[in-house]
Formats: C-alpha cells, structure tokens, sequence
C-alpha cells in the first residue's frame, strides 16, 4: 500500500484515489489504528512484500520467510516486527553465497541470513514477541560477531547521564546506560524490591507459631489496622507457647526487661501497605544507593574532602522554621522541611545566612554522626526503625530523634536509623519516635493505634534475643 500510494504517482497514488493525503492517513481510516501503529505496519509491509523498479523489474521482498508466516496465520505483527527491526540493520551488508571468497570485514553470508531468519520464524509461534525478539538477537549475533563488536563501540560512544533543569521541586534524569551498568543497578533493585520484601496486612490467626518472630497486625473488623498485643500479659504467655493468644498480634516480642511492652521488630514485620507507586520505590532505591556510595571509605573526594552538598537558608527563616532553602548545584528552592530533612544525616552541611547574603555559620558535616557512631546504631537498630519496613541498617540514614537545632546531641543515644523514604516523611506520617534507655520507641499514627500507646521497636536479633 504504501508504495502504490507514494507520491511520485500524484492523483494516481492509492492514497489520493480514496481521499487521503498520505497512506499512513488510509491505512488510520480504514484500520482505526494511530497514526504510529500505521507507520510501523507500513515499514513493515515494506521489507515483506516484492517491490516494483523503474525498469519494471521486480525485487523479491527482504524476509520472504516472515512475510509468508504472516500471510499464514503462523506468527502476529508483534513477532514479525521484531524480527524484522532485528535483522534489518544487516541488510546491507549481506553478501551472496557465490561471493564467499569476497566477503568484506563485518559481512554477513546470505545463506546464514536466510538460515537465522527461516530458524527464529520458525519457532516464533510458540513465544511471544519478546522472547521472538531475544531469540532473533541471539541469531544475529551468532552471524554477525563482528557487528556486535561495531554495536559494542556505537554504544560507548552514546553512553550518558544528565541531569535537566530542576522544574517544579523536581530534577529530571535522562540518559543511556551501558548493558552491564544497567544489569548492575537492576539487580539492586530486585534485591530491595523484592515481593519478598513488601510490606502488608495479615490476620492475626494465619500466622504460626514458626513466625512468633514478626509482628503481625490484627485485622479483625471494624478496626482498620488495629495494633494487636494489647495485654502483655497474654501475649508473653502465647509466644512462650509458640503460638497467638486470642486477640494478641502473633509474633510479637515481649520484652520482659522493659515492663512487659511488646517490641516491634523481627524478620517478617507486617504493618501496613507501602503507599509508594513501584517507580516511587525504585527512587528511593538509588537515592539510598548513591547515599551508601558517598559514606563508602574509598569514595572519590573533592578538594581532599568527601562530598558534600551545602543547604544555605537565611536565618530569619530558620527561625521561623517557615520560607525556602537553596541547596548548592540545583537551581530549585527547597522547603524548610526538605532543608531540615538534609541536615539531618552525614555529608549535608547547613549554611546560615543574614538578610545581605553574608554567612553567619557553617555547620559541620561531621556533627551528624561519624563512623563509629553509625556502626554502633547500626548494631543496635539492624534496619529502619518503622515496624514493617524492610529497608536494612545498611542502606538508612541516621535521624536526629531531637533535632540538633533544637539541642539535640550528635550521640548513639540520639540517633536512629531511618530509609530514605521514612525520613523525608517523618515529620508528617504520624509516626512518633522517641529514646528510652538508649534504644528507640515508636508511636504509631492514630488511624494505625488510636490507643496512641509507645513500644520498643527493634530488628536486632541480638536485642530480641536479650529479651526471651
């Protein structure tokens, strides 16, 4: 159709013939399809069907293999276009098999052409398109192994990262990664994406006793995420019995030591639903990854010093705790609250400044905490101290419980750790978290508790095994 409508024919072209400017326009009116779907089934056409020279001479079409298994039924559009978009890069430099002897550097035997087409054509009806796509990659690199090395080049030199523009609070990424940066960063994902790892509701009663180590959240109706265990008692008599009293959450650790409290924390915790969307998770993610980099001991420097991103804020507006903050190197203002988040860990230095610009102080990156302090939280805390997520010390931020501009201490006593995504919303969650003998209590919000009642929390093995 589309070269029977091209437009060398004027009023004589298909297209014109049914009232339409071009054959991708008949292809929409006749199909329903967009305007992209008839483009791409026009290219495809193209490369299956003969074609007509100015000599009248005609050419056999490109992948006669496909175009007949298409025309039969065998195989979908889906599947022909990629093998197609696979193989048609090596068009040009297939050479006939009575040229063996001339085929040039990176050529391509048409009798291997024809054999690596007639092959993924072939099994292309028992996969779909995207396995029909691997499979076609595979043939065309088996081929055509010096094409890879010419892909290999092509891609090193078009392989980027950047940064746009920040546009409302927010900072545009794009980029081309190489196969095996990507593979790199995919596989941290999976490990902290896992469905193994997400975060839900389940009943009190469909969990055994093996699992008396997590903390399970009642579900019974009328009470939208209500917080089992609230007799102590009872509950410390179903986990010494290796199962669930009635009414108690099963799997939660009492802590005997510290007034029979129960403790939130274990292997398995299930709390609440993520609200995060999947590419939400993938964020924070990276944003813990890139945070872990920055704290590693042989970490590039700047100037001989880590790196360090300074928040300038005026002083009037610290005070106030209201106004906005400028972080060095992003154009965007940030809140009071994003600027108080950022001084809140290690290798963010905060810069207060008067009316006129000038710098009255500069805070020091390492008033956070330092190595050995974040080691010791670490022990203490193994993860992020909400009940539910599965975020490990490793991977947290450390959180001033009282905010050192409020006076509080830079010590262990005052640290917890917290992932990316508990940080930033800490202060508006509902979540409530406090020091108790050194070690951290939490406060659910009150539609998670409306008893509103503090409990330890912990994910250390070796502070729930100090309890029993």
């Amino acid at each position: 159709m589309g070269h029977r409508s091209r437009s060398s024919l004027g009023g004589e072209s298909m297209a014109r013939r049914h009232g339409c400017r071009t054959s991708v326009e008949l292809v929409q009116r006749v199909t329903g399809v967009s305007a992209v779907t008839a483009q791409r089934r026009l290219r495809l056409g193209e490369r299956l069907t003969p074609e007509t020279t100015l000599t009248g001479e005609t050419v056999p079409p490109a992948f006669p293999t496909v175009g007949a298994a298409l025309r039969e039924g065998r195989i979908g559009v889906d599947a022909a276009t990629a093998i197609v978009t696979t193989f048609g890069p090596l068009l040009d430099r297939v050479t006939p098999v009575e040229d063996r002897d001339l085929v040039p550097a990176g050529g391509v035997l048409e009798v291997d052409f024809v054999a690596a087409e007639a092959a993924v054509t072939g099994s292309a009806g028992e996969f779909h398109a995207d396995e029909v796509r691997v499979q076609a990659q595979v043939w065309r690199a088996a081929i055509d192994p010096d094409g890879a090395l010419i892909s290999d080049e092509q891609a090193m030199a078009r392989r980027f990262l950047r940064l746009g523009r920040a546009k409302g609070g927010l900072i545009p990424i794009t980029g081309m990664l190489m196969p095996e940066v990507a593979a790199s960063l995919q596989r941290q994902l999976d490990a902290h994406l896992s469905p193994r790892r997400q975060v839900a509701f389940e009943h009190s009663d469909s969990v055994s006793g093996a699992d008396a180590d997590s903390l399970c959240v009642s579900s019974t109706a009328g009470q939208r995420g209500a917080w089992a265990a609230s007799d102590p008692a009872a509950a410390s008599g179903a986990n010494r019995a290796g199962g669930a009293a009635a009414g108690v959450g099963a799997g939660v650790t009492v802590a005997s030591d510290l007034g029979g409290a129960p403790v939130y924390g274990g292997s398995n915790d299930l709390v609440k639903p993520d609200p995060r969307s999947f590419d939400q998770r993938r964020h924070d993610v990276l944003a813990s990854i890139l945070d872990t980099a920055a704290r590693a001991a042989d970490a590039p420097t700047i100037g001989g010093a880590p790196p360090t991103v300074i928040v300038a804020v005026q002083h009037r507006d610290l005070d106030r705790g209201s106004g906005a903050a400028m972080v060095d190197g992003i154009s965007e203002p940030v809140s009071m609250v994003k600027a108080r988040a950022y001084a809140c860990d290690g290798g963010i230095q905060q810069a207060i400044m008067n009316t006129h610009g000038g710098i009255i102080s500069l805070s020091s990156p390492q008033r956070v905490f330092t190595p050995q302090q974040r080691r010791a939280i670490t022990l203490r805390d193994s993860g992020c101290v909400i009940p539910g997520c599965s975020i490990t010390a490793a991977w947290c931020e450390l959180h001033h419980v009282t905010p050192a501009s409020h006076g509080g201490p830079t010590s262990v006593e005052n640290g917890v750790s917290l992932c990316y995504f508990h940080h930033r919303t800490i202060d508006t969650s509902g979540w409530r978290i406090s020091m108790r003998h050194g070690t951290p209590w939490v406060k659910p919000p009150p539609w998670l508790d409306p008893t509103g009642t503090w409990r330890p929390s912990t994910k250390s093995r070796i502070r729930i095994a100090m309890r029993t």
